[in-house]
């Protein structure tokens, strides 16, 4: 069975991506000579920025429509992984 995946936890990992994704393109930028080097890594790792910035939005909105019909269980993606968030209790 796999672990399961909080709605906090999920917001938070969208971040750390988003914020890691940042951090690896200054140091890219920084330490590698080769243009065609700095080139590739400043992609792959903008990517990896732009996927936790894109997921987090998707949590984001996920945790809205939790909270507006809260007598409801509520199905989201994150990346690329259906979760299914139970009813909250009122």
């Amino acid at each position: 069975m796999p672990p399961t995946l909080d709605l906090e936890t999920a917001r938070e990992a969208a971040l750390g991506m988003a914020g890691g994704g940042v951090v690896a393109i200054l140091l890219v930028l920084k330490f590698v000579k080769s243009l065609v080097s700095k080139v590739l890594l400043v992609a792959a790792f903008g990517a990896v920025a732009w996927l936790g910035f894109t997921q987090r939005e998707a949590i984001t909105e996920c945790a809205a429509r939790v909270q507006a019909t809260p007598g409801e269980s509520t199905e989201c993606t994150f990346l690329g992984r259906t979760l299914t968030l139970p009813a909250l209790s009122t």
